[in-house]
Order: structure tokens, then sequence, then C-alpha cells
């Protein structure tokens, strides 16, 4: 599947919307997600988004949950969606994170 012509084509199809790809780190002990292509609006704050996908991975409470991009910055969860997308977006017009879990209280 050509991600990059997708990518460009969620910007023109659907504008004030930001196409997100989420994978899971390698070798972490979460579950993958069913769906990882996301169109998310731009003026959300990252934390909806991430409770979203804290419901999709039915996370225990001691579990946390770490959103980084391809420029391996933790996503800061009070930011909106747009302010990470024109900072850390891919050439195929994609916002690319990757999630990863670590256990909080142990």
């Amino acid at each position: 599947m050509n991600y990059m012509k997708h990518g460009e084509h969620f910007l023109k199809e659907f504008p004030g919307r930001v196409p997100i790809l989420i994978h899971r780190r390698d070798n972490d002990d979460l579950p993958n997600l069913s769906k990882t292509r996301y169109l998310v609006p731009s003026d959300m704050q990252f934390m909806h988004f991430m409770c979203v996908l804290r419901k999709k991975l039915i996370l225990p409470p001691h579990k946390a949950l770490f959103l980084f991009t391809t420029k391996r910055r933790l996503i800061n969860n009070s930011m909106q969606v747009g302010s990470i997308y024109e900072s850390d977006k891919c050439d195929d017009g994609y916002l690319r994170i990757t999630y990863a879990s670590e256990n909080a209280f142990g």
C-alpha cells in the first residue's frame, strides 16, 4: 500500500485533520492496535487522542503509555495535534508515532 499517496490524499480531502500512523515499539509488552491509521482534528489536545489509545489498548491503571514521534521526541500531551504535526510530520504527509509502556509503580 502506498502510504505517501494516502497521506497527501487525506490532507486534501479532510482539511483541519491530521493523518497519524501509530505502531508499537519493537519488543514491547503492549498489544498491537487493530487500527494503525487515524484522522485526528488538528485543534484537539493530544491528551484526548492518548485517552482513545488507552481505551483501545485496555491498559490497567498501573501501566503508563508513552508516545514518541519519528524524531524520538516524547509527545507533550497538552499540545494540540496540529502543532505536533507541523513540527514532526514525515515527508509522506503522516505524523508517525510509536507507543510503548512502562510499569509506573514497580
